[in-house]
């Protein structure tokens, strides 16, 4: 990652791609089963459904761009309940973008705390301490999120463990993580990711084989352009 905040330039090219990453997985975990989303069961209470309908309300704000009507939304779902773990995660995200990393990082510390099993929560925990160069506890979030058997997006936090390793100087470990992400799903940002570690490991071939991936899969990306540059620290 550059030296540029992860947080305050939102725009950039890996950060962008990241922080959309903890939002489109958080809107995953939601729409899923169990206890992290939103649909009501049987034995909830009413304030449980209220504050599942409030969540919804939320996300859809937050997914519009409409933050602070979102913030509204999921402080009335934590105000009808106060142990609801997804609703700690989504306002995390919101204070987030708005620039609030301490209350950011309290909330999704609270989700984790509430559920130690939310793969979601413990991605985006990371990715804010990577953010803030406490690279120890970022790993090992990352790496708690990935020990999970029922997490079904791996990939990005492989990719978002690989890019922060590669800005810790951890070359072999981003190159690990680059690997694992190209396998389960593989996009233009962590083709990139494989090429650049593996070219500073000397592993021309590897980069070709990356390489010849992102021609034929991603021809017209941003990343394509850099490999096309030799841009191996954009």
């Amino acid at each position: 990652m550059a030296a540029d905040s992860l947080l305050r330039r939102i725009s950039s090219r890996w950060s962008g791609v990241l922080l959309w990453l903890a939002v489109a997985a958080l809107a995953w975990g939601l729409a899923g089963c169990g206890s992290a989303g939103v649909q009501a069961s049987t034995s909830d209470t009413n304030a449980q459904q209220r504050a599942r309908l409030r969540m919804e309300l939320a996300m859809g704000y937050f997914q519009n761009g409409q933050t602070s009507v979102a913030l509204e939304e999921v402080q009335q779902a934590l105000a009808a309940d106060s142990r609801y773990g997804p609703a700690y995660n989504l306002h995390g995200l919101i204070l987030l973008q708005q620039g609030d990393r301490a209350g950011a990082e309290q909330s999704f510390r609270r989700a984790v705390d509430l559920n130690r099993h939310d793969a979601d929560a413990r991605h985006n925990l990371g990715l804010l301490l990577c953010e803030q160069g406490e690279q120890t506890e970022s790993a090992q979030q990352f790496a708690q999120a990935l020990t999970e058997p029922a997490y079904a997006n791996r990939f990005r936090t492989h990719l978002a463990a690989g890019t922060c390793a590669l800005k810790a100087g951890q070359v072999a470990q981003a190159a690990s993580h680059a690997r694992a992400a190209n396998e389960q799903q593989p996009s233009a940002a962590s083709l990139w990711l494989g090429m650049r570690t593996e070219h500073q490991l000397g592993h021309a071939q590897a980069v070709s084989a990356y390489a010849r991936r992102l021609q034929q899969q991603f021809p017209d990306s941003a990343e394509m352009q850099r490999y096309q540059r030799k841009a191996w620290n954009d």
